[in-house]
C-alpha cells in the first residue's frame, strides 16, 4: 500500500480495527460476490465509485461481498480481503476501472484468483466476471476477451435488475451462455462474446452482433437524478486520501465540455442533490458516526455550479463541519464562497488552468481566462489559504515547448500574486474513447519528454513550486489501452508475463483506430 510520507507500514489488521462501517455487512448468502478495485486499498476507499459498487451488490438480495485489492504488500492478488478467499469460488468477480493502467492489476488478480482469464474458456462453474466504471463504459473492447459482462453506465440504473436477473437464472442451473443471452437486451448489458470484431489490413473492418436477437447498439444505463440514493461512502478510516471523512456526491455529470474530458461525455446530463437528501444523509452520517463525524468531502465535478452550493457550505458550517473539496471551477469560486471554505477548514485549493494560454484554452472547450485565475490567486491570498494546486496537461499541440513557455508564464504570473506553497501537477494528454479531442494530433515523444524537462528545470530554477508529473511512456499506454480495439488483450496478456505494461509497439499502435475509420465503441451509446 502506498504511504504517505512519515506514515508508518502496517499490516491487514490494523486496516480493519481502523474502519467504520456506515452499512450493515451480512457475512453469508447464497451468492458470493468480491468486489475488486485492482490498486491499493488507499486509492481503492478513496474512490466513492468502488463504494457505490459494493452498496448496489448488498442491495442485490441474498448475496455476500467482499472487497478485495490489488495490494501486494498487504494481500495476496487474486484473494478477498477479509477471509482470504480465492477468486474462484465466488460467484460473481465484479471490477470497478476508473484507471486505464489498472487493467494489468485487474488480469494479475484474475489469473492469481484461479479464474480462467479468457471468457470463453471458463467452464459452467466458473465466476461471473463483469466489468463497471468510466473506462469501459467509453470503450469496453481492450477488456471484451477478458469479460463475462461490462455493465455501461451509472450503477443506479438497472445494475440491481441485472445482478438479480443474472443469479436467479443461475440457481435454475441454466448453462452459462444461455443465461447471458437472457440479460443481453437488458439496458446497459454488453456480452463480448455475442459480437464479433473482424479486421482488414491491420484495420477494424466491422463489428457486429452474432445472432440477430442481440441489440446492435449498447445504450448506456443512466438514472435521471441522484437523489434516490446518493453515492457516499460505506465506511471511514484515516488510511485514505480522505481520512476520516464521509464522502458524498454532490453533482453527477459536468455542463462543460471540454473536448478531452471523458468524465463529461461517461455521466452526461449534469444532475445535482437536493438539499434535502443532502441534509438527510449528513443525519444519517452522524448518526451512525457519533463523535467520528467531522468531517465531509463532497465529490463531483464542477462543484460550485450546485445551484445550492452557498447553501451546502452554510449547512456544513452550522454542523461544524470541515469540508474537503476536489478540483473547482476558479471562476466560481468567488470571495464569499472562499471565505466559508476558509471557515469549514480547507487548506488547500485546486485548480485546473490545464494550459498556460486563453486562445489554447478555448480551443480545447475550457473559456476560464487568465485573468480570472490571476484574480482567484489574489483572492486566496488575501485569506491567507496556504496550499494552492494546478492542474496542466502538457502535449496537446505538436510544439509542446510552446505549451512549456506559456505555462510557465502563467504560474510566474499567479506566483506574483499569491504567497502560499504551490503544487504544479503537470501531466502528459491522454486521448479518450468518445471525447471530442479522441485523435488529436500529439507531438513525438522525444519532443514532449523535452518539453517535461525543460518545465520541471524552469519551475524549480525560478522557484516557483513543486512540480508532480507523469511520465510520457505512461501516456502512450495509457492511449492504446483508452482507444484501442479487442486486439489490446494481447498486448495485455504479454505485459501479464513480466507483470508490468511494456513500451507499445508500432505494430500495435495499430490496434488505435484511424480518425476515419470504424471506432471499437462505435456500438457504445453514452448520450
Amino acid at each position: 500500500m502506498r504511504l504517505r510520507p512519515g506514515r508508518k507500514r502496517i499490516n491487514t489488521n490494523e486496516i480493519l480495527a481502523d474502519e467504520t462501517w456506515l452499512i450493515n455487512q451480512p457475512i453469508e448468502g447464497e451468492f458470493s460476490t468480491v468486489a475488486l478495485y485492482p490498486n491499493n486499498y488507499w486509492i481503492a476507499m478513496s474512490n466513492l465509485e468502488y463504494h457505490k459498487l459494493i452498496i448496489r451488490m448488498l442491495e442485490s438480495g441474498n448475496l455476500s461481498v467482499e472487497r478485495a485489492f490489488y495490494d501486494p504488500e498487504i494481500l495476496k492478488p487474486g484473494y478477498s480481503f477479509f477471509t482470504r478467499t480465492q477468486f474462484r469460488k465466488f460467484n460473481i468477480t465484479a471490477i470497478s476501472l476508473s484507471y486505464e493502467l489498472d487493467m494489468l492489476n485487474a488480469l494479475i488478480c484474475l489469473k492469481s484468483g484461479g479464474i480462467p482469464l479468457l471468457s470463453k474458456e471458463r467452464g459452467e462453474d466458473a465466476p461471473f466476471v463483469i466489468f463497471v466504471g468510466a473506462v469501459p463504459t467509453a470503450n469496453p473492447e481492450p477488456l471484451a476477451n477478458f469479460a463475462d459482462i461490462v455493465f455501461i453506465g451509472d450503477l443506479e440504473d438497472g445494475f440491481i435488475d441485472i445482478l438479480r436477473k443474472l443469479l436467479n437464472l443461475h440457481r435454475t442451473g441454466i448453462p452459462r451462455m444461455e443465461a447471458l443471452k437472457k440479460i443481453s437486451t437488458m439496458r446497459g448489458v454488453y456480452i463480448p462474446a455475442l459480437y464479433r470484431a473482424t479486421y482488414w489490413r491491420d484495420n477494424l473492418s466491422s463489428f457486429h452482433p452474432i445472432t440477430g436477437d442481440t441489440p446492435d447498439f449498447i445504450k448506456r444505463a443512466c438514472a435521471k437524478t441522484i437523489n434516490d440514493d446518493p453515492s457516499k461512502s460505506i465506511l471511514i478510516t484515516k488510511h485514505t486520501k480522505f481520512s476520516c471523512s464521509f464522502m458524498i456526491e454532490t453533482s453527477r455529470g459536468c455542463p462543460y465540455e471540454c473536448g478531452f474530458c471523458l468524465y463529461r461525455y461517461a455521466n452526461y446530463p449534469p444532475r445535482f442533490i437536493d438539499i434535502g437528501v443532502f441534509e438527510k444523509e449528513l443525519q444519517n452520517a452522524k448518526d451512525k458516526l457519533g463523535d467520528k463525524f467531522n468531517h465531509v468531502s463532497i465529490i463531483g465535478s464542477a462543484i460550485a455550479n450546485h445551484p445550492k452550493f452557498l447553501d451546502i457550505l452554510n449547512i456544513l458550517l452550522a454542523n461544524e463541519l470541515n469540508l474537503g473539496l476536489p478540483s473547482s471551477r476558479a471562476e466560481l469560486l468567488k470571495p464569499d464562497y472562499l471565505s466559508l471554505l476558509k471557515k469549514l477548514g480547507i487548506h488547500t485549493i485546486t485548480i485546473a488552468p490545464e494550459v498556460g494560454d486563453d486562445s489554447l484554452r478555448k480551443k480545447i472547450g475550457k473559456d476560464t481566462t487568465t485573468e480570472e485565475f490571476i484574480e482567484f490567486a489574489s483572492n486566496i491570498n488575501s485569506l491567507a489559504i496556504p496550499k494552492l494546486k494546478l492542474y496542466f496537461i502538457l502535449g496537446l499541440t505538436t510544439k509542446p515547448q510552446d505549451e512549456v513557455d506559456s505555462i510557465i508564464t502563467l504560474i510566474e504570473r499567479i506566483h506574483t500574486n499569491y504567497k502560499g506553497h504551490i503544487t504544479i501537477s503537470v501531466n502528459p494528454f491522454t486521448p479518450k474513447a468518445q471525447t471530442p479531442m479522441a485523435f488529436y494530433e500529439l507531438p513525438s515523444e522525444k519532443d514532449l519528454k523535452k518539453a517535461f524537462l525543460n518545465l520541471t528545470r524552469a519551475i524549480y530554477r525560478e522557484n516557483l513550486g513543486e512540480v508532480k508529473s507523469k511520465s510520457v511512456r505512461q501516456g502512450r499506454i495509457q492511449r492504446l489501452l483508452s482507444l484501442g480495439d479487442r486486439r489490446v488483450s494481447e498486448y495485455l496478456t504479454s505485459s501479464l508475463k513480466s507483470k508490468k505494461l511494456r513500451n507499445v509497439s508500432k505494430e500495435e499502435e495499430k490496434f488505435i483506430p484511424t480518425p476515419d475509420g470504424i471506432k471499437p465503441w462505435d456500438h457504445i451509446r453514452l448520450l
